[in-house]
């Protein structure tokens, strides 16, 4: 029998910060991964409304930085929760762009641009505070929570709109630590994913196959307590692993979806189940889990709902290995240096075909451009880039559309990396 919702719901409105939560010290933030993640919780709710819901991220942007890491992903998912209904049949932009570095300290902005307002009464007024632009049918308890959330970060939040669109922006300051990580390592920025199993050694199994993933991980061995933990905080992913998944899902996934579309700053979780065959599952079930996964799998098979897990296997990898054009160049920088500019050229060039391919839902291109950017990138030694270059060729060539959109901004970080680290080895 499927249980029922707890009866203790968090309120419709995250509840206002208490003065002990204000002074709360800084988290090391990947705030990269951080953006990400919240880009991809807001996808399903993007598509259903038919908005184009993208991410863009500055290169300069620090791997580590030190923000209230709760208040922070609190304000941003309140934000989105009230601007996508908005936007239905727009465009919305989710931007993170680096102003200036002052010794360090990063001043940077995060911005949510709309290409329209859903609503004309958006248009009070060419520059206004969020509390005093009227919200249509937005409750003013939002937007105040949404300022005072920015409050506590210490940064300023203003609002511009009018009847082509929408732009929120939010200024931070936030301090770098002095003894930088690596993004692999600063997990502060990622939620945790939710492993319910009941099963010991099975759990014992799972666990191992996750610990490369980069995410925390938490576990539970039943549903209520799974449900529990979804409510009390944001996961990136719960995996569901039992013998007869049939059983729990209708007690989990029900209440789930039920709560996130009367909380919209929730977002969409995704449940995976991990099964020996996908035909195990129930062909009635209402509504249906986001995928399954084999009992046995590494963690890049969990990429196309947790993109950072293939960054995490990349991490390793260098940006260039010298020693692939060593034998041509006999270690020569200035035989080198050529040679690579035109490559990142012409990747560039491909990345933008590559793009436009994917937004016209041409996959057999896709595949094509992902083998150039792989042979060439093996060919000059990016080694990193021509790892992620093959997992986006392999997805596109078994049609994996849904993990196109996250390997595709792994590919075009991987670009800027090579870019900006060409420009270092350039200025020695």
């Amino acid at each position: 029998m499927p249980l029922s919702m707890p009866e203790s719901r968090p309120p419709l409105i995250p509840p206002l910060l208490s003065a002990r939560q204000l002074v709360r010290p800084a988290d090391d933030v990947a705030l990269a991964s951080l953006l990400r993640q919240l880009h991809l919780r807001f996808q399903p709710q993007a598509q259903h409304l038919q908005v184009d819901f993208s991410l863009e991220l500055d290169s300069a942007l620090a791997a580590v930085l030190q923000l209230d890491l709760p208040v922070l992903q609190q304000l941003l998912m309140q934000l989105l929760s009230l601007v996508l209904p908005a936007q239905a049949g727009g465009r919305l932009v989710l931007k993170a762009q680096v102003w200036a570095q002052q010794h360090m300290r990063q001043i940077l902005t995060l911005e949510l641009i709309a290409s329209r307002a859903g609503d004309a009464s958006m248009s009070a007024g060419k520059h206004c505070g969020p509390a005093r632009a009227r919200k249509g049918r937005h409750a003013q308890a939002d937007w105040l929570h949404c300022r005072q959330l920015a409050r506590s970060l210490g940064a300023e939040l203003s609002l511009e709109s009018g009847a082509r669109g929408m732009h929120i922006s939010l200024q931070l300051k936030p301090s770098m630590p002095e003894a930088q990580t690596s993004p692999c390592a600063a997990v502060a920025g990622r939620w945790p994913v939710l492993l319910l199993c009941a099963d010991a050694e099975q759990s014992g199994q799972l666990q191992r196959q996750l610990q490369g993933a980069g995410y925390p991980l938490n576990t539970v061995n039943t549903v209520a307590a799974a449900l529990q933990c979804w409510q009390q905080q944001a996961v990136a992913a719960l995996l569901l692993a039992e013998p007869q998944p049939g059983c729990s899902l209708p007690a989990l996934l029900p209440p789930m979806r039920r709560l996130e579309s009367i909380q919209p700053w929730r977002g969409h979780t995704p449940l995976l189940v991990v099964l020996p065959q996908p035909h195990a599952l129930p062909q009635a079930l209402e509504p249906m889990p986001d995928g399954w996964l084999p009992r046995s799998f590494d963690c890049t098979a969990l990429s196309p709902w947790l993109p950072e897990c293939a960054l995490s296997n990349t991490a390793s990898l260098p940006v260039l290995d010298r020693a692939v054009l060593f034998d041509l160049s006999q270690g020569d920088w200035a035989l080198e240096l050529p040679l690579l500019q035109h490559y990142l050229q012409d990747k560039q060039a491909d990345l933008g075909l590559l793009l436009h391919a994917w937004q016209q839902g041409d996959l057999p291109t896709c595949v094509a451009l992902a083998h150039r950017i792989k042979g060439a990138s093996r060919t000059v030694g990016a080694a990193s880039l021509a790892e992620i270059a093959a997992r986006l060729e392999q997805a596109a060539r078994a049609g994996r559309v849904d993990g196109l959109p996250g390997l595709l901004l792994e590919l075009e970080q991987a670009v800027d990396d090579f870019s900006l680290h060409l420009q270092s080895m350039a200025g020695r």
